[in-house]
């Protein structure tokens, strides 16, 4: 088993900013990415969105801020935080993990570890991320 030194952490919200500023003060290589170019660019100018994280936590970080999905290919561990809505019927929607899945896969290397750091039901890893990642994953 090698070791994790480099990660991507996808959705860049109130979850993903704070965990990938943490990585990158851990001295992992991080690479956060949203497909908000709107955050992105607050990021790269070294402006917070988040109320939690100040301007001062952007601009002293390491971590590097792209909306290129493709970024995932340079990276041991892939951390997906998006969002779960839930319906008015409490029925999750999990189209953002499914596109956020989707988006990733084509990019990943043999080996690459992927987390799914949204709230999702039990069973979903089994019956739609894996499935996903097989079926989009480019074979080497």
């Amino acid at each position: 088993m090698t070791s994790i030194k480099s990660i991507a952490v996808i959705g860049l919200g109130y979850v993903g900013l704070p965990l990938a500023l943490l990585a990158s003060e851990k001295r992992f290589q991080v690479f956060g990415i949203d497909i908000d170019a709107k955050k992105t660019k607050s990021l790269l100018n070294k402006k917070s969105y988040i109320d939690d994280v100040t301007d001062l936590e952007i601009a002293n970080t390491n971590a590097k801020f792209t909306d290129d999905i493709s970024k995932t290919a340079l990276v041991d561990a892939v951390i997906i935080c998006v969002p779960t809505p839930v319906s008015d019927n409490k029925i999750p929607d999990l189209g953002p993990v499914k596109g956020a899945v989707s988006a990733v896969a084509p990019h990943l290397k043999n080996g690459t570890l992927v987390v799914i750091e949204s709230t999702i039901n039990p069973g979903v890893c089994d019956d739609i991320v894996i499935p996903l990642l097989e079926k989009n994953q480019v074979k080497m």
